[in-house]
């Protein structure tokens, strides 16, 4: 409970309406949030000021976005609070990126390769393997809540055993796929379980597991905010599911012939509705002996295709990745490439209202600096490398002795980075911390991955000397925002609702 404040000494309650009005307009993000816990009544009236005054003035794009035009005040009142809330919380959000500031880290040991683990929102999930000779523990899945305990999911033995793929989504849904290898058939089936209450929510069993096109058919396309998507029997049509109860909702013929990459498939929102959004691989090269793709955006109530981009990229289909905008409200995300000749290609799509389509906004060959430009600092030359295109910045992590993680602001006018006359600053995590935040540290001296999500950086560490007897890894995620900066449904939306990543 709100500690109460003496009403005959409150100067929020002394002052009228527009005095205390010009008072809060002049406050700054923490001083406004700090100003919220000081009593119900000054809650009341930081929100009042937030819903209308606050958003218009701090977040005017946003405001005349959603309220342009709006004659009801209790309506913007109510929603413009709520969306005041998710801008400060996003901009805060991109002030700690730039600080290289985290507000915690959440760490985990994990029995399991990286490729084995899902994260949705605020939950991970991941396989525990059977371990007879260590310690005789049977073969599960785990999961937890970030900054909760990791606690083992009740399911059957035999169904943990038989564990081939999982997906996880935003809301707590975990959905895993078990193949019984003794039947003739080598049936799948499929158990959506709610990890909010530990219950398994439905199941079904798929057959026909070993058909050519098995995972294509059994495993889904992608997962929406309500709805899991799957191929028909023929490839050729899109099935709905419901995502809670596995009901058929509908069918609908595909109109884009090729079969999506299951790897790169995904769910967006545009304007209201879910998009599936894939790429699939063409035949022949570019000119320039680049392979050559499509990236299919797809009306998932009617099959229709609401645009094709052709592209080429270099390196392999598995080395091709999307990563959307982690900047506030904008739309907008980039396709990069595999390193050729140390440069990654990058072509970054913006989205046009107007168009109701993406248009590519810019086209970068982001390369990994050359052993002079690191050699002040000492760093090996074959450091762990992770982009971010919109913000501007890579982690750089040495593989050297230093155990620290820098974030590198960089430019691509002439080079990668600009002038390295300033230190970049190192990650630190925690209020009034100083120290560094050790990348690689316990054992865990091997970064074997990063990746730079909205709100928070991934990094999952090995051993290179395999002291661990289950050669256990550490999942570390470092939060640069609070949970309002998390994946959030909206008429517009590009960050998909089944992945953390």
């Amino acid at each position: 409970m709100a500690p109460q404040q003496n009403t005959d000494t409150d100067p929020l309650r002394l002052l009228n309406f527009d005095c205390a009005t010009l008072i809060l307009d002049h406050l700054d993000l923490d001083d406004v949030g700090n100003a919220q816990v000081v009593s119900e009544a000054w809650e009341a009236r930081v929100q009042e000021w937030a819903g209308t005054r606050g958003l218009q003035k701090l977040f005017p794009d946003a405001w005349k976005k959603h309220f342009a035009g709006t004659e009801d005040a209790s309506k913007k009142g109510s929603n413009g609070y709520q969306l005041f809330r998710q801008q400060a919380l996003e901009e805060t959000c991109e002030k700690r990126w730039a600080k290289a500031r985290a507000l915690r880290a959440h760490e985990y040991i994990i029995d399991k390769k990286i490729a084995d683990v899902v994260m949705a929102g605020e939950y991970l999930a991941w396989r525990q393997e059977r371990t007879q000779w260590v310690d005789k523990q049977e073969a599960g899945v785990f999961w937890t809540r970030l900054g909760a305990p990791a606690q083992q999911l009740d399911m059957p033995v035999a169904l943990a055993r038989g564990l081939v793929h999982m997906k996880l989504h935003c809301s707590g849904l975990l959905s895993v796929y078990s193949q019984r290898v003794v039947t003739r058939d080598n049936r799948i089936t499929q158990h959506v379980y709610d990890l909010t209450t530990s219950t398994e929510l439905w199941r079904r069993t798929i057959t026909g597991a070993n058909t050519p096109h098995a995972q294509t058919q059994v495993y889904p396309i992608a997962i929406g905010w309500a709805r899991v998507y799957h191929y028909g029997a023929t490839l050729t049509e899109l099935e709905a599911y419901d995502l809670r109860s596995g009901a058929l909702l509908y069918t609908v013929p595909l109109f884009t012939k090729p079969v999506l990459i299951p790897a790169h498939s995904q769910v967006w929102r545009l304007g209201g509705l879910d998009v599936l959004v894939g790429i699939s691989k063409t035949a022949g090269n570019a000119a320039n002996g680049n392979p050559r793709a499509e990236m299919h955006f797809i009306n998932t109530d009617t099959g229709y295709s609401l645009q094709t981009l052709r592209f080429d990229y270099s390196g392999g289909p598995d080395d091709l990745r999307i990563k959307v905008s982690t900047r506030r409200n904008e739309l907008a995300f980039a396709l990069v490439g595999g390193m050729v000749h140390g440069c990654f290609s990058t072509q970054i799509f913006e989205y046009e209202a107007a168009r109701q389509e993406f248009v590519q906004r810019s086209l970068e060959d982001l390369r990994r600096p050359t052993p002079l430009e690191v050699s002040w600092r000492g760093w090996c030359t074959d450091d762990v490398t992770v982009w971010d295109a919109f913000h501007r910045f890579t982690l750089r992590v040495d593989r050297g002795l230093c155990p620290w993680g820098f974030l590198v602001p960089f430019n691509t006018d002439s080079c990668a980075y600009p002038s390295l006359k300033v230190d970049p600053p190192a990650v630190v995590v925690g209020k009034g911390n100083t120290r560094p935040y050790s990348v690689k540290d316990k054992g865990f001296d091997v970064l074997l991955r990063a990746e730079i999500g909205k709100a928070r950086l991934f990094l999952y560490n090995g051993d290179s000397e395999q002291r661990h007897e289950k050669h256990h890894s550490r999942l570390s995620i470092l939060d640069f925002g609070y949970g309002g900066c998390t994946i959030m449904q909206a008429q517009d939306c590009l960050q998909r609702p089944d992945s953390g990543w």
